[in-house]
């Protein structure tokens, strides 16, 4: 009898890890060596197939913020020309994020605050409320009340992880513990057709979502309808310590400016244009892989690669 008694509780117990996502271990945010992929699309850009932009989120280091060590988070990346820029457009510090281990919660200190709030909440249950950073109306000025209508476990790598799903007026997303939302990191939840889509996401060297097969690169690489609306010329390539920038007669030099960046997206020397000529000390730039970029106001007219050799 006794043994009976052990082989059922064996079997209970075998039973409930399966339907509560293969045990209880909770994951939480990483804090170094992650990024996360992200393509923002418009109705106009999901039909195309052509992204609206196309950009990461790089862990870049530690900071103090009144009481609490925090994550600094920085976005990079290029953007397209063929739609309008994305909310939250802009490259660089986008805000800095805090575990909260204990409680299952993330807090993100938004860049142009030194206020935290909830941002990922992974201890809610169906039928709770989105509160915090997703509840704010200049964040979700699509979705309204998000909720959590499902709760179930999806595999991450080796391990399973629990998934909220969350849905809302004109909006649905899942939001994957240790990783945030399927939408972005910090894009407003939507529908597919209009809001962000997390491409993939990467810890440690390893791609973790959607699946371990994907590559997940950074954005690096300068895509054909990026570079289309003018060309220019760039020399010596490489260059040493001068870079010459040369525009076609009828450019309209009207609220442009030109930015230089490394290959982590990183903008490391920005420039007024007022000519068509345009030359730039690059002595004090170290030896690599450069990204030149013109912009009239925040949108990118045109880019090219650049190698600084010595």
């Amino acid at each position: 009898m006794k043994t009976k008694t052990i082989i059922l509780a064996t079997i209970i117990t075998w039973v409930f890890t399966l339907t509560t996502g293969f045990g209880q271990d909770y994951f939480p945010f990483p804090d170094s060596n992650a990024f996360w992929r992200v393509d923002w699309m418009t109705n106009s850009c999901f039909f195309s197939n052509i992204p609206e932009a196309e950009y990461q989120y790089v862990i870049t280091g530690d900071t103090t913020i009144g009481n609490y060590s925090y994550n600094k988070v920085e976005r990079s990346g290029l953007s397209g020309l063929y739609c309008p820029p994305p909310i939250f457009y802009g490259y660089g510090y986008a805000g800095a994020i805090r575990n909260d281990i204990a409680n299952k919660k993330v807090y993100i200190v938004l860049a142009d605050s030194v206020n935290e709030i909830v941002f990922y909440d992974f201890n809610l249950s169906v039928g709770d409320t989105l509160n915090g950073y997703f509840a704010l109306d200049f964040v979700n000025y699509i979705c309204q009340n998000p909720i959590v209508i499902s709760i179930d476990s999806i595999q991450i790598g080796t391990s399973y992880r629990q998934r909220y799903e969350v849905a809302g007026m004109m909006c649905e997303s899942y939001i994957i513990e240790g990783i945030g939302s399927d939408r972005g990191l910090i894009e407003p939840m939507s529908t597919m057709e209009e809001g962000g889509y997390l491409v993939c996401f990467k810890q440690n060297g390893q791609t973790l979502y959607p699946d371990t097969s994907n590559l997940c690169s950074l954005v690096t690489d300068i895509p054909e309808y990026h570079l289309i609306e003018y060309e220019f010329g760039v020399f010596p390539n490489p260059a040493n310590s001068i870079l010459n920038v040369i525009l076609p007669e009828d450019f309209n030099f009207s609220c442009t400016h030109l930015e230089i960046v490394n290959v982590t997206g990183q903008k490391v020397s920005e420039h007024k244009i007022i000519s068509k000529h345009t030359e730039i000390k690059t002595k004090q730039l170290p030896e690599g892989i450069y990204i030149l970029k013109i912009f009239r106001k925040e949108i990118v007219m045109a880019s090219e690669k650049f190698i600084i050799y010595r």
